[in-house]
């Protein structure tokens, strides 16, 4: 059990980890296009 624990914990942060990237990324392209076509 402990071990699966071990396994299951650092799985889900690094998969948080990588949804914040492509959050971060994702924001930085709308930002981007925003500056190059205004409004």
């Amino acid at each position: 059990m402990k071990l699966k624990t071990q396994f299951t914990v650092p799985n889900k942060d690094l998969r948080d980890l990588d949804y914040l990237r492509k959050m971060q990324t994702l924001e930085k392209t709308l930002k981007q296009s925003c500056i190059d076509n205004p409004s």
